[in-house]
């Protein structure tokens, strides 16, 4: 891994993570709390260790994918890489706003789709270039992200990272039923 291509990704995976974060502090309101969540979702205490080891695992995958790509010569291929990679992390960021800033919960849970997507496609590309290296990234990413759907329709999950309602605990919003 080159220090050339690490710093980049580590600065755009921790922009990431501080405008994410910064979106993340409504969770400390009343709002998120009367939310009624699923039994399996970690405690908050959880989220600000488990979290920086995700991120640094996308930074560390994606940079090791960008070297060999560079190394092999693939240019065209490691453009596509960064650019899926830079739609990935603005997803990532953009979700939090949706969710706990703006609260629109079913924009949100069109987001999650897409970013589950999009988590899906960043891992066949890391796979395809550096075989089962790149499944790190895919287990970092199917250990918190579960298949979306849309609370605004159906009252069920769209991400086991930010706690929110399966189908058999629909979204209660307070005084609101």
């Amino acid at each position: 891994m080159q220090l050339r291509t690490l710093m980049p990704a580590a600065l755009a995976v921790t922009t990431t993570a501080l405008v994410g974060g910064l979106a993340s502090r409504p969770a400390q309101s009343p709002w998120y709390p009367q939310l009624r969540k699923p039994p399996y979702q970690p405690p908050r205490q959880a989220f600000p260790v488990v979290w920086p080891a995700l991120y640094a695992d996308i930074a560390l995958i994606s940079s090791e994918t960008l070297d060999k790509l560079d190394d092999s010569g693939n240019t065209q291929q490691r453009r596509a890489y960064l650019t899926a990679l830079t739609i990935n992390l603005a997803l990532n960021a953009s979700w939090s706003w949706l969710f706990f800033n703006r609260r629109l919960l079913g924009t949100s849970a069109i987001a999650a789709a897409a970013l589950t997507a999009s988590s899906a496609d960043l891992t066949r590309r890391a796979v395809a270039v550096q075989g089962t290296r790149g499944v790190v990234l895919a287990r970092t990413r199917s250990g918190v992200r579960l298949p979306p759907c849309c609370p605004a329709t159906s009252g069920c999950s769209i991400d086991a990272e930010h706690g929110m309602t399966t189908p058999s605990t629909p979204i209660r919003l307070s005084g609101l039923s």
